[in-house]
């Protein structure tokens, strides 16, 4: 069996080696650092080598494989984190896309080069992701500090900035959900098998939220658990400890009341009991049960000062999502798994749900964690910079426009440099994408690089403008005044170029331009085959299209309490004027069903007869023939009484029928005064009161005539 050689690391090496170049034969200081000789000869003879590994070399290069480890660490920081098939599809696409061939299979790395890549890069494990709302990516630094200096602003102009010295007057509350039946772990069984059940002891889906309150001294108050009743039965309320809160919501979520009843009859008693100092702070989420005028208006008599935290940043501010819960939810799991081992045949009900969330509370949640929580999140002591910043992936505008002042100073040094140099070092192809820019930002994605060298190339291009006019200015000297409002200095100009650097938002991990000596160093816009290949991501950020009305941090506050009620008087009155629209609405409807209905001749006489049919050719039929009893109507009512009242056609009394202009359709001359006619209560066709049958008149009563001519009585249906 072969001897198995020692592990040595790579410090003793370079030890050795030194003590060799030092002269020390390479015997003793290989056995004065514990290393083997071989290795020892074999390193100083390949000094210049930089990495060293037993087998064949790797398929990609180590510049490769850097590009490899920035491109997942720059996706991970973003909020973009790749996987494992990502990895291995992006090198597939970078060996096809080079025509290179490698021992994969079908150029596609497997498992074993994956292993292989994690050992080589050590920066690079794997990771279980946490999911967040897109809201909550675009989350940025500069937002959560100007929430600070709001908040401490308040405080100071109501001379309360004392209170952020004594941790216990600062709270955070928040509440949670407990499952009664959560997802199996893993088991034990046959290897092999892949059918393996669990029967489930419970309703999968049930969850009772529970109120939890803490403070930064490490205190707890009194929880409180919600549950789903209309009336919470008495078997349930025997089990929960004295001194919890028990509340009840149709939904079993926290709502408005119940918060209201939480901080009045178990906030506020703790505090008392407790002998804490008034006023406190009490820092809640934006949920919309925390932010009710009701509410409002009971914590500023009771001297709590509600404060909201910023939103979709609970993950960052909050003590009890940084650092309560995951320990207590943990314990939660543990704590059924105990209870089931006891009670193997039964199943968690609500009845069992206190006394196993007692039991969890006394064991999970310690003062250390919940002190710690606080301080992570800069509420205690008030430090912003205290946060974590990583967790922020929305893009941060002011602070990378500080950290670009600090790294590019090109003010003092843009007169060392022209554009014939700059043009020199960015290229030809990059200067011709710079003449089409508007063509490459419409069908190209650039880096942000590319958009900063743009810009310097535009304002040296203006400074050499600029240069020409003042040559031109300075030999007409009889026009000062012209030339002292046109000529611009050369301090101004680097003032404006470094405004137009800074004016964008840098996000790009590798600084572009370093001052070194006052000398510019410009790196040119050089991507590697291998970046290209990859798909790069974009910084999160809010898209500005959506106008969102900002309103108070501070619930308690008199700002709130007034933009509130004004919120409510508008949306009263919007209500009453709606009110007032469907009030209207319905007088008119009723007005206009009480309003008799207007009626036109012709109208009268197609609901007075039956149904005409064109396409049957009727009895023909004289108006002398036309009985009143045996007609049929259309509708139900007696279109009689909308006939309009008129006298007899025979009389000289102004009749409906009896027209005075026209033209007789048998005569066919006009209708005058002296010469009367008369129209068709069918067709409206007029005639002379001479030409026209007096047979063709209709009686319907003393003082009622219908007139029907003689082409419409062929075409009227009579029973």
């Amino acid at each position: 069996m072969p001897k198995k050689s020692n592990s040595f690391s790579d410090l003793n090496l370079i030890e050795a080696i030194k003590a060799v170049d030092n002269g020390i034969s390479k015997k003793a200081a290989a056995k004065q650092f514990g290393v083997a000789r071989s290795t020892l000869q074999f390193r100083i003879k390949h000094r210049d080598k930089e990495t060293f590994s037993c087998g064949p070399s790797s398929v990609l290069s180590v510049e490769e494989e850097k590009s490899l480890v920035k491109w997942l660490l720059d996706c991970s920081k973003k909020g973009f984190p790749r996987r494992r098939e990502d990895l291995q599809q992006s090198v597939k696409l970078f060996l096809d896309d080079q025509g290179r061939s490698s021992p994969f299979t079908n150029n596609l790395p497997g498992i074993t080069w994956y292993k292989a890549f994690l050992k080589r890069n050590p920066i690079i494990s794997q990771r279980t992701s946490e999911h967040v709302t897109s809201a909550s990516g675009n989350v940025s630094e500069e937002n959560i500090k100007k929430w600070f200096n709001d908040i401490h602003a308040y405080l100071s102009d109501e001379k309360l900035v004392d209170i952020l010295n004594d941790p216990e007057r600062i709270f955070n509350g928040d509440e949670t959900g407990f499952s009664l039946c959560p997802k199996t772990k893993s088991v034990l069984g046959p290897r092999g098998a892949k059918d393996i059940y669990e029967i489930a002891k419970g309703n999968e889906k049930e969850n009772i939220t529970a109120m939890f309150t803490f403070n930064a001294a490490g205190q707890m108050c009194n929880p409180m658990i919600i549950y789903k009743y209309q009336r919470i039965p008495q078997n349930i309320i025997d089990t929960i400890p004295p001194h919890w809160g028990v509340g009840r919501s149709d939904t079993g979520w926290m709502k408005a009341e119940v918060f209201y009843e939480y901080i009045a009859n178990i906030f506020y008693p703790f505090l008392v009991e407790k002998n804490i100092q008034f006023p406190v702070l009490l820092f809640v989420d934006g949920h919309k049960s925390h932010l009710t005028y009701q509410l409002s208006t009971l914590c500023s008599d009771l001297k709590i000062i509600l404060i909201a935290l910023y939103p979709n940043a609970t993950r960052i501010l909050q003590p009890a999502d940084v650092s309560a819960f995951r320990p207590l939810k943990s314990g939660w799991k543990k704590g059924l798994s105990e209870w089931r081992n006891k009670n193997p045949h039964s199943s968690v009900t609500k009845k069992d749900f206190a006394p196993i969330l007692d039991a969890v509370l006394k064991t999970t949640v310690k003062s250390s964690t919940l002190i710690n929580g606080f301080k992570a999140c800069g509420l205690f002591p008030w430090n912003p910079d205290q946060i974590d910043y990583k967790k922020c992936l929305g893009k941060n505008y002011f602070t990378t426009l500080n950290e670009t002042t600090t790294t590019i100073n090109i003010a003092n040094n843009i007169k060392n440099l022209n554009i014939k140099e700059f043009s020199d070092i960015i290229g030809i192809e990059t200067l011709e994408k710079f003449n089409n820019i508007e063509n490459i930002v419409e069908t190209e994605n650039q880096s942000e690089e590319f958009f900063i060298l743009y810009r310097i190339y535009e304002q040296l291009k203006g400074n050499q403008q600029n240069s020409e006019v003042d040559l031109e200015l300075e030999k007409e000297k009889s026009n000062a005044d012209q030339s002292n409002s046109a000529i611009v200095t050369t301090s101004s100009s680097e003032v404006e170029l470094e405004k137009e650097i800074l004016g964008t938002p840098i996000n790009h991990p590798d600084t572009l331009i370093k001052n070194n000596k006052n000398h510019i160093i410009l790196k040119k816009l050089e991507i590697s085959p291998i970046e290209s290949c990859l798909i790069w991501p974009v910084t999160p950020e809010r898209k500005g299209t959506r106008i969102t009305e900002r309103v108070p941090y501070v619930i308690t506050s008199d700002n709130w309490k007034n933009l509130y009620e004004n919120k409510e008087k508008k949306k009263r009155s919007i209500e009453e004027e709606k009110e007032m629209r469907k009030k209207t609405r319905e007088e008119n409807k009723i007005l206009k069903e009480t309003k008799p209905k207007k009626t036109n001749k012709r109208n009268i006489v197609k609901n007075l007869f039956s149904d005409l049919s064109r396409n049957y050719k009727p009895e023909t039929v004289t108006s002398q023939t036309i009985n009143l009893e045996t007609l049929k109507f259309k509708d139900s009512y007696n279109i009689i009484d909308e006939l309009p009242s008129s006298p007899n056609p025979c009389s000289n009394i102004y009749n409906s029928c009896i027209i005075k202009t026209g033209c007789c359709k048998l005569c066919n001359t006009d209708i005058e005064q002296s010469n009367l006619g008369i129209e068709c209560n069918f067709c409206c066709d007029k005639f002379h009161q001479k030409c026209a049958n007096y047979d063709s008149f209709c009686d319907l009563t003393s003082d009622e005539t219908l007139f029907i001519c003689e082409s419409c009585e062929k075409s009227v249906i009579v029973n």
